[in-house]
């Protein structure tokens, strides 16, 4: 296998967290406000030619545009590529130089699905070698398709670890079929012993979209234990595991003085890169009833602000619109106008679902840097340890937009 770029020192990965807080912090007024709750953000008043730009698309123009940014049209103002540019540039990674796809055994293939198939090749083929490596861990492992691929291809002993024991006996079953030579630890990593005892010798580790904080406890044990390899894909940045806030991870980070929320760490991963034509459609709708009953609401209340429905069942979506209204509004303790529309009022919430989807198209062009700085982050928190670390693709975004791969490998 081909060997990674060079890994970037300390000071280069330094650099470009510290250009991405300057992005994200001088731009905030553009990415923080969510025009679904906000429905004027302040900075629709300071860039008005942009705003007016974007509440004419067309929905198929905002889809395209949410896909693409660089895909505007020639009529698009100048703000909107400079913005563009800006945000493309401080978050620019290395793609991962071109491999040979791991071999998942054959046998197997029918059990994965394919888009998630290809997704493991391409993790699976930039986890290079390691001398130092004599086992394979393969973190929050589900049925440990991406274990087995690496087990196959490296030739090494693997365990999977995975809290769900439904998923452990059927990932030990694959693994039998499959001729790899491996077990399954269940165990619930943020809550006790994450590994066995004895713990694995000199793991390799990987980890494929293991959810927030579950990512971060591999990269610590990493650092604490000196594993002479890792590799993981980053996801699902809100999830905390219970921390009553978020705080970054490495040193730069904490010095950087960025300050995110839940909600808003929840914008790197809002996109519909790999959401099919039903969801989102299931999506558009959703969005214009709840700001149908929530323009009902100030109506009834005279109160200006959002009035959230919170999750809803998915019964809930089969009902009628005015019985829809009703139902959620009287659950929130929310009033109603004694008579509405429905048809109107439905018509007033597409709208005002078109106008906050056209807005939030600005606040889209920082998910990308978002990201990366969280990434970033990660790959801090190895590199102040003294861990060679790049940060690269792995996989093109119409198998994952979280395609982010922090790469160590300690050397010989």
């Amino acid at each position: 296998m081909p060997h990674p770029h060079p890994t970037p020192p300390l000071e280069g990965l330094q650099a470009q967290l510290g250009a991405l807080t300057a992005l994200l912090r001088d731009h905030a007024p553009l990415w923080r406000p969510r025009p679904f709750i906000e429905a004027h953000p302040a900075w629709t008043r300071d860039l008005p030619a942009l705003a007016a730009w974007l509440e004419g698309l067309s929905p198929e123009a905002i889809d395209a545009l949410d896909a693409d940014p660089a895909a505007a049209p020639h009529d698009a103002p100048a703000a909107w590529e400079a913005l563009r540019r800006a945000a493309a540039q401080a978050a620019a990674v290395p793609e991962a130089p071109p491999a040979p796809r791991a071999a998942l055994p054959d046998p197997l293939r029918a059990r994965v699905p394919p888009r998630k198939w290809a997704q493991l090749e391409a993790f699976a083929a930039q986890v290079h070698p390691c001398p130092q490596a004599t086992s394979l861990l393969d973190w929050c492992a589900g049925k440990g398709h991406l274990g087995r691929a690496l087990a196959a291809s490296l030739g090494l002993p693997v365990l999977h670890v995975e809290r769900q024991r439904p998923l452990c006996a059927q990932g030990a079953a694959l693994d039998a079929e499959a001729g790899v030579c491996g077990g399954y630890h269940t165990a619930d990593v943020l809550r006790g012993p994450p590994l066995p005892s004895p713990p694995p010798a000199a793991p390799l580790a990987v980890a494929l979209h293991a959810c927030g904080v579950l990512t971060d406890t591999l990269l610590r044990l990493a650092v604490a234990q000196g594993w002479p390899a890792l590799f993981a894909a980053p996801c699902c940045y809100h999830m905390l595991g219970g921390a009553a806030a978020w705080r970054p991870l490495s040193a730069a980070g904490a010095a950087s003085g960025l300050e995110l929320d839940p909600r808003e760490l929840r914008l790197a991963i809002y996109d519909e890169v790999i959401a099919s034509p039903v969801e989102r459609a299931a999506r558009r709708r959703q969005m214009a009833w709840r700001l149908a009953v929530d323009l009902l609401v100030r109506e009834a209340s005279g109160r200006d602000a959002y009035h959230t429905l919170g999750n809803l069942s998915a019964e809930t979506w089969h009902l009628p619109f005015d019985a829809f209204a009703r139902q959620t509004a009287d659950a929130r303790g929310y009033p109603l106008p004694p008579r509405f529309d429905p048809a109107q009022a439905l018509r007033r919430g597409e709208e005002r679902a078109h106008r906050a989807r056209a807005l939030a198209l600005v606040r889209g062009l920082f998910r990308r840097p978002l990201e990366v700085w969280l990434v970033l982050d990660r790959a801090l928190l190895l590199a102040e340890a003294g861990r060679p670390v790049t940060v690269q693709t792995f996989c093109p975004t119409h198998l994952t937009p979280r395609n982010l791969m922090i790469a160590s490998r300690l050397l010989a």
